[in-house]
């Protein structure tokens, strides 16, 4: 699990030295020294998966703030910070982050989200797209660019096709 590996920005807050972590992605079970394993990676994996899609912490501030923070709140609704995000991986974020390890999906739910998600934009009809500058785009469109891909998964299937009819140079 990664929640036993001390890296240079691990901190110890517990008077027992066990319950050590980056405060930004620790469970809060982990804050107040309990039990460390599955559930504690995915709360991380979640905070992430959070910062990555919306680029913020899903609870911020000094360590004070955090720690308290993570005890006594949820974050803000990723949904509203990233509207055109797809519902499931919506979900899926803030479930991650919940603050009673037994209601986190395991890693068999969470490859079921994903994949499920991840078939979906499989199956839709890529076609060539025309790249758009970032300025030409709301910021929430070129933010949920970078999730799915799309514009790059055109291009590989434009390819591929050149490739099976051989007009490829």
């Amino acid at each position: 699990g990664i929640s036993l590996d001390l890296g240079a920005g691990a901190v110890t807050i517990s008077q027992d030295k066990l319950s050590s972590g980056t405060p930004a992605y620790m469970a809060p079970e982990q804050i107040r020294g309990e039990h460390v394993g599955e559930t504690n990676d995915w709360y991380a994996f979640g905070a992430m998966l959070y910062e990555a899609l919306s680029g913020l912490l899903p609870i911020d501030g000094n360590l004070a703030e955090i720690l308290q923070g993570k005890l006594t709140r949820d974050p803000q609704p990723i949904a509203e910070l990233v509207p055109l995000l797809p519902k499931d991986v919506s979900a899926l974020c803030m479930s991650l982050l919940s603050r009673a390890p037994a209601q986190r999906p395991n890693g068999d739910q969470v490859l079921s989200v994903l994949r499920a998600h991840t078939q979906q934009t499989r199956t839709q009809s890529i076609e060539p797209a025309t790249p758009l500058s970032p300025t030409s785009r709301s910021k929430t469109e070129a933010e949920l660019s970078l999730f799915g891909r799309d514009d790059e998964l055109a291009a590989l299937w434009a390819a591929f096709r050149e490739v099976q009819t051989g007009k490829c140079a």
